[in-house]
């Protein structure tokens, strides 16, 4: 796969303000880098990932747990073509440098990748986890491709470790009370 471009000049067409943790919004080359030299000083990396669409507390506790488990936490974020397959026509609602800059700005979270792989079956990040070959990875239990990520895990050397979101907010269902009321 071929890396993509620094995503900062699309970040500013929907928000031009930029915020101090917009350099946390990185391509694959870039993680790449990071990851290695992460793991050539002995870091432990956590790697989650997820739509995000309209982020709630659920999501801000995961994440906070996930960074608990190691030094750097990367997120790999579902593109808005990957959130449409998997979420529905009406989604996103929230468009992908958006979430990417929310989920940068949030404390526990070390780096931001906006997956840029095709959906095979529910699974839009193999190949970067085999780029930055985390110690951890964290898919949120009952994920419905969850034996395809264990498969993963095992290729890459990471440890599988599951963190619930604690939250009665889903994304779903925050999507379809906004869809209802317009």
């Amino acid at each position: 796969m071929k890396a993509v471009a620094n995503p900062t000049p699309a970040i500013f067409s929907l928000f031009p303000m930029a915020l101090p943790t917009d350099n946390k919004v990185v391509n694959y080359s870039t993680i790449t880098r990071l990851a290695q030299l992460a793991r050539r000083r002995g870091k432990k990396i956590i790697f989650k990932s997820g739509c995000f669409d309209i982020i709630h507390i659920g999501h801000v506790y995961a994440l906070s747990r996930a960074k608990l488990l190691g030094d750097i936490l990367i997120v790999g974020l579902g593109s808005d073509a990957t959130v449409k397959k998997l979420k529905g026509k009406n989604r996103p609602i929230v468009p992908e440098v958006l979430r990417a800059r929310t989920l940068a700005a949030l404390g526990c979270v070390d780096y931001v990748v906006i997956l840029r792989e095709p959906l095979q079956g529910r699974i839009d990040h193999a190949q970067l986890l085999r780029l930055v070959r985390p110690t951890y990875y964290s898919p949120t239990p009952g994920d419905s491709a969850m034996a395809e990520k264990r498969k993963l895990a095992k290729v890459v050397g990471a440890k599988i470790r599951l963190i619930p979101s604690y939250s009665p907010l889903s994304s779903t269902k925050l999507a379809a009370a906004l869809i209802r009321t317009g």
